[in-house]
């Protein structure tokens, strides 16, 4: 996809710009989770967290797997073993919704939170068309909710949804009416989920929705869930 391979670029190149993250600290480091060998043409799902944590090579941390408790293993965890792999054979593409990593704290001085968002994500997830995006985190959950203009803050949208789980879990509802119970962004389907981090008590929710996502994934993916 040239599309693609020029905005990773033009990310990788960026020198911040509107009181971003990484000018406002003076550390402008932007990651991406790419590599050229990987075709994305047929990325089915685009995963959405907050920011990176280190600045180091992320592409070549999923090859080899991350630390057991962070947030990517708890991914691959949610995903079924699937995260990984995913992201190596182009079907799910993973993000930041703050493109510089948090890495050794940050100023105290107000940053605008959208930066990155509003130059870069709405174009990746245009770029991409996948059929779902998967969004952790309140900032990005919080941006994304105003652009797909369902009116309903992140917590009470998780709670319709578990709602939606409920009647898939009962029988009621196939893959395909899940996802137009979804809330909607330029033709893609969007599902808001709380922060994987060990530290967040409400990652415990996104446990509810395991087998939501892995039955979407099911549909989507042509990959195996396997032991990792």
């Amino acid at each position: 996809m040239t599309e693609l391979k020029n905005l990773i670029q033009e990310i990788k190149n960026c020198n911040g710009n509107d009181a971003c993250f990484g000018r406002i600290n003076d550390r402008i480091f932007p990651k991406v989770v790419y590599d050229e060998c990987i075709d994305f043409s047929n990325c089915k799902v685009a995963v959405i967290t907050e920011q990176p944590l280190r600045n180091e090579d992320l592409i070549q941390k999923v090859k080899k797997n991350f630390r057991a408790g962070s947030t990517p293993y708890k991914l691959n965890d949610l995903f079924c073993g699937r995260f990984y792999d995913g992201i190596l054979n182009g079907e799910i593409y993973w993000t930041h919704f703050i493109k510089c990593p948090v890495e050794n704290g940050s100023s105290t001085r107000k940053i605008n939170d959208y930066a990155c968002a509003e130059k870069f994500l709405l174009r990746e997830i245009e770029t991409l068309r996948p059929k779902l995006v998967t969004v952790f985190g309140s900032e990005a959950s919080d941006f994304l909710l105003k652009k797909t203009k369902v009116g309903k803050n992140r917590d009470s949208l998780i709670k319709r949804q578990i709602g939606i789980l409920n009647r898939m879990c009962r029988g009621e509802m196939e893959v395909h009416e899940i996802l137009r119970e979804l809330p909607e962004f330029k033709e893609v389907r969007v599902l808001f989920l709380y922060h994987p981090s060990g530290r967040n008590k409400l990652n415990l929710v996104n446990e509810c929705f395991k087998e939501m996502l892995n039955r979407l994934l099911d549909e989507f993916l042509s990959l195996k869930r396997r032991e990792y």
